[in-house]
């Protein structure tokens, strides 16, 4: 009995210390055993995804449009390929799986006059800062260890057309 009461109040404490779930964000998920949560307040947004088998991809309907500022969580081991599209603008990115773990942003479609298309740089409109972090939450270099994840904000440019889906697609490693 004293161990549900435990388990009980370690879920409450959990739940308490989580951002609210945001409701007018839906997550679609295409792979049996992936999870997404979205949380957060109208003006910040975190998009949490756990995938099972480490390929995926998941849409994300807004009906109320998107907020100034959404980041981006990634629990997997690797980021070979990651792709995000919205409203006619495709952007992909990728962290190398060898050292030193150099990672590419690249604008593959765009609207005419939003942006250079090939390869993004630190400070261009659609650069994705892709960071790595352990389980912990502590930012560690290279790859992510069992239990870490990845994370980036989305570039507000992505969401220039007000459209209110949001795609995801992800491969963990090339296998």
């Amino acid at each position: 009995m004293s161990g549900s009461i435990v388990f009980g109040a370690f879920s409450m404490s959990l739940m308490l210390s989580c951002p609210p779930e945001d409701p007018a964000i839906k997550p679609i998920l295409a792979r049996e055993g992936d999870f997404a949560r979205v949380s957060g307040s109208n003006d910040r947004l975190l998009i949490e995804i756990w995938s099972a088998r480490g390929i995926g991809s998941a849409a994300f309907e807004a009906a109320n449009g998107w907020p100034m500022k959404a980041t981006v969580r990634l629990y997997l081991r690797g980021l070979e390929y990651l792709q995000l599209s919205s409203g006619g603008v495709i952007l992909e990115a990728c962290v190398r799986s060898h050292p030193p773990h150099e990672r590419q942003v690249r604008l593959k479609e765009a609207p005419p006059g939003v942006g250079k298309l090939g390869e993004q740089q630190e400070g261009d409109r659609f650069w994705l800062e892709v960071r790595a972090y352990d389980s912990a939450g502590r930012e560690v270099a290279g790859l992510p260890p069992a239990g870490g994840f990845w994370e980036f904000d989305l570039p507000s440019e992505l969401f220039q057309s007000r459209e209110g889906r949001l795609c995801l697609k992800w491969i963990d490693f090339y296998r």
